[in-house]
């Protein structure tokens, strides 16, 4: 067999020549580059991308443009997992990820200083994908049919022989299950230069390369194959002090509640349309906020036309959370004495949006299907919802 086809042959078995892996990796990210990639990913593929939550309550959403952190993380067959972050190195991380999680099946268990110690009790509706990045690496079989292959040489990396590999995306649909493969390696790039095991097939060492620069870099420090691993490594104990929660009431999120119902859930005037089209349906999403984690009360109206041709989203918060979420480039417009900031729909920015402040509340609105204009007139006919139950 040529070298390539023993190349090929050797990523397709990965996943069967390892049963535990306990190791730390180094992941470094260039911020600036990897919404590029995404972006032009997006319109190769004919999908969309919107900002409209620029920071949240933890702060600014880019601090730096480059990002490097340590990760350990120890795996055993078939489905355990541990991943544990440097907390102070993840106080600034770009994923948010918690510091620890752990994995058993279908269940698992985080912790972070910011949200506290949440688990999903085995409910797979909330699964998590803390793992998913470092599982890739160990399996990379994924990737046979989304890259062409070129050995350039040979190297050491973590004290192991490995390949040095230059690949690059094949041309063809790059959408659906297949093609998230590459979202662990960094999505949208041009071109990825992999290092591969010689005798596990394992991947050591990814950079994603957009524009001919490093986008994103994830690469083995240390790395060690089939060794004992301590069963505790697998039990998820709480910290002093701490209590578990469940996410799915940890998020306190409630879909399709009455208006007078999300009136009474925040701490802040809700605004609806009262002469909303007769033939528009309005859903309504309430979310009570949480200490931890940090998150603000909110109501999201959602808008819908019977025909689907017309839709509007249109978010609520409190008036004095306005500096924590700040809409995109735009311009600065007044409709009945109300100030407004809006930005229009453009061939490469497909989504209308607006924010305005009413009284005690923020109003932020988006639709990919009506015009700044439209949202500007719908804005200035928001009137406060009624707390109570309609009359039937």
């Amino acid at each position: 067999m040529s070298e390539l086809g023993d190349l090929l042959e050797l990523l397709h078995g990965a996943a069967g020549r390892v049963s535990s892996v306990q190791s730390r990796w180094r992941l470094w990210r260039h911020d600036q580059r990897v919404r590029e990639a995404f972006t032009a990913h997006a319109q190769q593929t004919g999908g969309r991308t919107y900002a409209t939550q620029l920071a949240g309550p933890g702060g600014a959403a880019d601090r730096l443009p480059g990002h490097t952190e340590e990760v350990r993380f120890w795996w055993q067959s078939p489905a355990s997992l541990r991943e544990e972050r440097d907390p102070a190195a993840s106080e600034g991380s770009w994923t948010g990820q918690p510091t620890l999680v752990i994995r058993v099946g279908a269940t698992w268990w985080s912790f972070s200083p910011q949200a506290g110690a949440m688990t999903n009790a085995g409910d797979e509706r909330h699964s998590h994908g803390a793992g998913d990045q470092f599982l890739a690496m160990l399996d990379p079989s994924e990737l046979l049919g989304l890259l062409d292959f070129t050995i350039i040489g040979r190297g050491e990396r973590a004290m192991r022989p490995v390949l040095l590999v230059l690949c690059r995306p094949r041309r063809g649909d790059q959408r659906g299950a297949p093609a998230f493969a590459l979202h662990h390696l960094g999505l949208g790039a041009e071109e990825y230069a992999i290092e591969v095991d010689t005798e596990r097939g394992v991947l050591l060492r990814v950079e994603a390369r957009f524009g001919g620069h490093a986008l994103q870099v994830t690469e083995a420090a240390q790395i060690a194959f089939d060794t004992r691993l301590d069963p505790g490594l697998f039990r998820f104990e709480a910290p002093a002090g701490e209590e578990l929660h469940r996410v799915d009431v940890a998020g306190r999120f409630r879909h399709g509640v009455p208006v007078h119902e999300a009136v009474a859930a925040v701490p802040f005037t809700v605004y609806t349309l009262d002469d909303a089209p007769p033939d528009w349906q309005l859903t309504v999403s309430v979310h009570a906020g949480s200490p931890r984690p940090p998150s603000h009360p909110s109501v999201g109206l959602h808008y819908r036309s019977r025909d689907a041709a017309a839709h509007v989203n249109i978010n609520q918060m409190a008036a004095d959370t306005a500096e924590d979420y700040s809409l995109p480039a735009g311009e600065d417009v007044e409709r009945d004495g109300r100030p407004m900031r809006v930005r229009r729909r453009t061939p490469d920015w497909p989504q209308a949006q607006l924010s305005t402040t009413l009284a005690d509340t923020l109003i932020v609105m988006s639709s990919d299907t009506l015009t700044a204009d439209d949202l500007i007139r719908l804005a200035a006919r928001l009137t406060p919802a009624s707390a109570q139950p309609p009359r039937i």
